[in-house]
């Protein structure tokens, strides 16, 4: 029965994905490169208003912190505001937060014992999560700058790639295996397993330096390792940032942000592996290449 059900999650997951690669496709295919920042942020967009549902049971305290976070964004792209304008802005929405997040999930205490409603946690949930939506974007919006879908593309790929097998493989291994699979972080998530992690690691590392190959070639030896530990760090911290978000439903007692994708969950559960590995990905880029 549980195999049945495995299969049929799996064949739900793999036509979402497939709607979703030819939506997305279309969209880089006909939108101009200075534009698809803007595509990101609407997607970004969705992702913030489902962790704020995550975080808050009230609509009205959940509308808040989703304004605060978009608005916090968009006033830190604003090249025209001075730095000092900008903290100002983050610590008026700070103070503004610690108001309203003791109104926000009120019977969250009941819902996940020994858990007490601390105002002051939510409150470094939005420090944390409008600055790690904020790097993100800005990161984004550093790979196309100079009008390149490849860069990007090329990105999205590899974290995608690292995704899907590493829940392929989880799924394989475990129908076929006599054992119980060793789950990755079972405090955090027990369906995330050390086969699934090795898979999607190891295919996506491969996938990353035959993509990379021409570059790699043209390298010395000791730059070529320095390419590879990079693809590393940011194909790892892809893994961080799925653990995070992970964890922030766990600790609210859920399982996926939304179900807007069938077979997938929410918007969160599919760009939360960006969220870290952007600013890495971009360190690179910089530094690197």
């Amino acid at each position: 029965m549980s195999n049945q059900k495995n299969m049929s999650d799996l064949k739900t997951r793999t036509v979402t994905s497939l709607v979703l690669i030819g939506l997305l496709g279309s969209c880089f295919y006909f939108i101009p490169a200075q534009y698809i920042k803007y595509l990101f942020f609407g997607i970004l967009s969705i992702g913030i208003f489902e962790a704020s549902d995550l975080l808050f049971e009230k609509k009205k305290s959940s509308l808040i912190f989703f304004s605060l976070c978009i608005l916090t964004i968009i006033f830190h792209s604003m090249e025209i505001l001075a730095l000092q304008t900008k903290l100002l802005i983050n610590f008026c929405s700070f103070v503004l937060l610690l108001f309203i997040l003791p109104l926000g999930r009120a019977t969250h205490s009941s819902q996940t014992k020994n858990v007490a409603p601390n105002h002051y946690i939510f409150s470094s949930h939005y420090i944390l999560i409008s600055s790690l939506f904020y790097i993100s974007f800005s990161s984004m919006s550093f790979i196309i700058q100079d009008g390149s879908k490849k860069l990007f593309l090329t990105y999205v790929l590899l974290i995608c790639i690292q995704d899907s097998f590493a829940y392929l493989g989880g799924k394989l291994f475990s129908k076929y295996s006599k054992k119980k699979l060793k789950s990755f972080f079972p405090s955090i998530s027990a369906s995330k397993t050390f086969v699934g992690f090795l898979s999607g690691f190891t295919v996506s590392i491969l996938v990353f330096c035959l993509l990379f190959s021409k570059s790699l070639s043209q390298q010395a030896l000791s730059h070529q390792l320095i390419t590879i530990l990079w693809g590393c760090a940011f194909l790892l911290s892809g893994v961080a940032g799925d653990l995070f978000f992970s964890s922030l439903k766990r600790y609210v007692n859920t399982k996926d942000s939304s179900h807007i994708l069938p077979g997938h969950g929410g918007v969160l559960d599919r760009i939360d592996s960006l969220m870290i590995s952007a600013p890495i990905f971009c360190f690179g880029l910089a530094f690197i290449f």
